[in-house]
């Protein structure tokens, strides 16, 4: 095995194993949030804790969550959400840059 593959490896291992440790922690300890921040919280979750991908971009810190496709009901209250990455959240902050 080269060097490339052991730090491939060694990264696919380590948010792996965040990933695992963050949907034990979600189970053990739900979140609480009542009204429209449960909602959001519960699609943020869902949204870094569905892979691996999702999970190092949530550790890296560096993008921002967004949320579309809202289902209300018809008194208006807020049922779901979906959480997505703004990708293009760093390519604007470097656009500005130059």
């Amino acid at each position: 095995m080269g060097k490339f593959e052991q730090t491939t490896a060694y990264y696919g291992a380590y948010y792996l194993g965040a990933l695992i440790a963050a949907k034990k922690i979600i189970e053990a300890y739900p979140p609480k949030a009542k009204g429209d921040d449960g909602i959001y919280t519960k699609a943020e979750l869902d949204l870094i804790t569905r892979d691996k991908a999702n999970m190092q971009k949530f550790l890296e810190g560096c993008h921002r969550i967004g949320f579309r496709d809202h289902i209300r009901n018809t008194k208006g209250k807020l049922m779901s959400c979906e959480a997505y990455w703004i990708e293009e959240y760093q390519s604007d902050k470097k656009s500005k840059n130059t």
